[in-house]
């Protein structure tokens, strides 16, 4: 019995109708993902890009000259291209003969009652599909903004590849001895020398990222202001430290704390792992409006087969794409869900540091 050569055909479950539903799932709500606010989606024409990397301009000064001569010759300032390849992020769920047993059992073999449970079933576990695609995107972004790469793991053999966006090394700092959180306020004055390191480096400082150990090191070993005379134990209050750096720097500052985390799969079985999107000891400074690079977002070859069917359904060719496919004479039936994303940090909003606490 073909248990599936209906589903192609079946309002709610075709391929038109899965990627419209995918493409309704918002990528902001779903687990109050942060990706957008620092890397915002992007639109390009291919997977493959030539981007410019934007760079410190040069600031040239132009000279004198005698009468009837040529002055100063000012170059053209070229940025370096680098040409960056995006592979697909997809994930994909099964329902194979083990559960088609089980769902016949439930439903005594009604060919009806069965179509109504995997047509319930179906729309739901693909929503479930882009949501996990989108936590790809916002392990990725961080990945890429705190370490300078990209890491692609192979969802059948496991085995890893790093991709590395070449930035200057300067960029991505290790600090000589691990800042200390203790009472005589190193982790506080070598943070606010490290900032202003980056202002002379040419970033707007709004913030920075961080984890919450690394964050309360800083405030616990920061000057209380609140009580200015005297020695007094009381740890100085977040809202003050940050008031405090914002004089030194000259510019609102604000802590960003990430502790979010996902389950992801370490190897290429279906056994998960809980990672922190925000790696320990890691500080990156966030610019003033907090963008920092942005997902490029390209088309998805299998958009343009899904566009060309409904013309009226309007499919963002760039966006999350679902797809079904059935198997072993139409017993088995696989739903996929693509999407050709890519964060790209701006290397001149890039200043990180791992500190050590």
């Amino acid at each position: 019995m073909a248990y599936f050569s209906w589903v192609a055909t079946e309002a709610r479950l075709t391929n038109v109708d899965l990627t419209v539903l995918v493409q309704a799932v918002n990528p902001y709500d779903t687990d109050q993902l942060m990706w957008d606010a620092f890397f915002p989606r992007q639109d390009v024409p291919s997977v493959k890009m030539d981007t410019l990397t934007p760079v410190v301009p040069t600031r040239y000064v132009a000279d004198r000259r005698e009468w009837n001569a040529r002055g100063r010759l000012i170059p053209q300032e070229t940025p370096s291209t680098k040409e960056l390849e995006m592979v697909p992020i997809e994930s994909f769920f099964k329902i194979g003969e083990r559960e088609v047993q089980h769902l016949l059992e439930q439903t005594r073999g009604n060919e009806t009652l069965f179509r109504n449970i995997v047509g319930v079933d179906i729309p739901e576990r693909t929503r479930n599909l882009a949501r996990a695609n989108y936590r790809r995107i916002e392990v990725d972004t961080f990945n890429s903004w705190a370490t300078g790469t990209v890491t692609s793991r192979n969802p059948v053999t496991g085995n890893t590849y790093t991709m590395s966006y070449g930035f200057a090394g300067g960029r991505y700092q290790t600090a000589g001895t691990a800042w200390t959180g203790g009472s005589t306020g190193t982790a506080y004055a070598n943070f606010v020398a490290w900032l202003l390191d980056a202002y002379t480096a040419g970033i707007q400082i709004g913030g920075a990222m961080m984890r919450l150990s690394t964050r309360e090191a800083i405030r616990t070993s920061a000057p209380n202001t609140a009580f200015p005379y005297g020695t007094t134990t009381i740890e100085p209050l977040l809202q003050d430290v940050e008031a405090r750096i914002t004089q030194q720097i000259g510019a609102p500052f604000r802590f960003y704390v990430n502790e979010r985390h996902v389950d992801i799969f370490p190897t290429g079985g279906i056994t998960t792992s809980t990672q922190k999107l925000w790696p320990a000891h890691t500080i990156a400074v966030v610019p003033a409006g907090e963008t920092v690079g942005y997902n490029a977002f390209a088309p998805v070859a299998r958009a343009f087969e899904v566009s060309n069917a409904a013309p009226e359904g309007e499919i963002d060719l760039n966006g999350m794409v679902a797809y079904t496919e059935t198997g072993n004479a139409g017993r088995d039936l696989t739903v996929e869900c693509q999407v050709n994303a890519l964060p790209v940090p701006i290397e001149t909003r890039v200043w990180v540091i791992d500190c050590g606490i």
